[in-house]
């Protein structure tokens, strides 16, 4: 009985909603209703932002890429860059490339560079021409060009051009090309030829080339570098190997006008215990 109940109940309901629909044919619109006005007020939005973007010589990517990117705009407020092929949006720290359809996230005051990919991030200018970078942004410049690398941040200054290092930090410079190291700290001149120690007095600092070992007085660390690879510490020194046969003319008088400063250095040629030898040399530093 309770079935036969419950069976007609439905059946009533159902033919009087379908009676309800056919007198009153708007009342299945004003259901939706909501979803409508917000679709109106999306393609409104859309339309508004493509034609006040002047988006005639872009893409169908681009254009699909711009509507996509839409959704993140809270408010709609955009600046474009849109030469050589880039979409940029420096609000969000975004930036999309047409070759490669990626989408970057960059952090505040952050550069990322990749084979195709430039990063225009809140007052920073970018140029790409022909695997040429440059950005400018907030007194910081870098500069990538045919394997040439230059950096200024900071009044720090990086080049980094045919296996060539040059390092200037805080009135020190680094020198590194072709195995050759050469370091200018604070009037002070140290050059590593290969199975010698030279101490840098003021900066604490005790180097040894045979087993590509740092140690610093201050903490006590050691670092372990491997071969062909460059580590910058805090006091801006880097640790490599060097054949003092290979070295010009000039970084030879100056090798040998070193090792008469500091014939300490000259005597460890070949050491026995490399740790007594730390030891001693950082007792005496």
């Amino acid at each position: 009985m309770k079935l036969v109940s419950i069976l007609l109940l439905t059946f009533l309901s159902v033919e009087f909603i379908l009676a309800y629909r056919r007198w009153h044919p708007n009342w299945s619109s004003s259901s939706s209703s909501s979803s409508e006005s917000y679709e109106r007020r999306w393609n409104r939005r859309k339309h508004r932002f493509l034609r006040t973007t002047k988006l005639n010589s872009i893409s169908t990517t681009q254009r699909q890429l711009i509507v996509l990117v839409q959704q993140l705009l809270v408010p709609v407020q955009h600046q474009l860059l849109l030469q050589h092929q880039q979409l940029v949006l420096p609000q969000l720290h975004l930036i999309f490339l047409e070759e490669t359809i990626r989408k970057i996230q960059i952090q505040h005051h952050r550069h990322l560079v990749l084979v195709q990919v430039c990063v225009l991030v809140q007052h920073q200018l970018l140029v790409l021409a022909q695997h040429q970078l440059l950005v400018l942004a907030q007194h910081q410049l870098l500069v990538l060009a045919q394997h040439q690398l230059l950096v200024l941040a900071q009044h720090q200054l990086l080049v980094l051009a045919q296996h060539q290092l040059l390092v200037l930090a805080q009135h020190q410079l680094l020198v590194l090309a072709q195995h050759q190291l050469l370091v200018l700290a604070q009037n002070q001149l140290l050059v590593l030829p290969q199975h010698q120690l030279l101490v840098l007095p003021q900066h604490q600092l005790l180097v040894l080339p045979q087993l590509h070992l740092i140690f610093l007085k201050e903490t006590m660390r050691k670092i372990q570098i491997q071969h062909h690879r460059h580590v910058l510490l805090q006091l801006q020194h880097v640790l490599l190997p060097i054949d003092i046969s290979s070295l010009s003319m000039e970084m030879q008088i100056i090798s040998s006008l070193l090792l008469q400063i500091w014939p300490r250095a000259q005597s460890m040629g070949q050491m026995r215990s490399v740790t007594a030898m730390s030891r001693t040399s950082l007792n005496r530093a």
